[in-house]
């Protein structure tokens, strides 16, 4: 039976941390924006949109999306909005960001990308995220990216703007 990604994410609760924490620990980045741009929505800030930008968006981040052609240098729009919050003079930028800012990269992730698909055809809720990968182990690229990436500094830099619920994760 295929994942209702979206039902798991509106539940919440030990099966989104799972999920959350097998995406990390198999390096699909997809769906963990996903839900992150979900938490944004909830409480949109210029920190969170920067930090969602920084990570997952811009050519060099270290979580990039596997939708190229939503992401800068394909799609400049990001870009743009994200110039304009960013180069506004301190005292007079934003601390609240709009909302929809990545509402359009998100909508061509959900339904464009290769991870989300798998990811609903082959994840099982009833094992845990370690069982959920290949031979029930991380290989060597998804220990690298959890122990060099996304534990030193994406996690950190998500829940220093803000996504608390990041802390937890892989």
């Amino acid at each position: 039976m295929a994942l209702n990604l979206d039902n798991v994410m509106d539940r919440g609760g030990r099966r989104l941390i799972d999920l959350l924490d097998y995406c990390v620990r198999s390096a699909q980045m997809d769906p963990v924006f996903l839900f992150l741009v979900r938490e944004y929505r909830a409480a949109a800030t210029t920190p969170k949109a920067v930090a969602l930008y920084e990570s997952f968006c811009q050519p060099q981040a270290l979580a990039r999306l596997s939708v190229h052609e939503a992401l800068p240098p394909y799609n400049l729009l990001i870009d743009a909005d994200m110039r304009r919050l960013i180069t506004s003079p301190a005292p007079a930028r934003p601390t609240l960001a709009p909302r929809e800012m990545l509402d359009a990269i998100a909508a061509q992730v959900a339904a464009k990308s290769s991870a989300i698909r798998r990811i609903r055809r082959d994840y099982r809720v009833r094992r845990s995220p370690t069982e959920n990968l290949p031979d029930g182990r991380m290989n060597e690229a998804q220990r690298h990216f959890v122990d060099r990436v996304w534990e030193p500094l994406v996690r950190p830099r998500l829940t220093s703007a803000g996504f608390w619920r990041m802390a937890t994760i892989a």
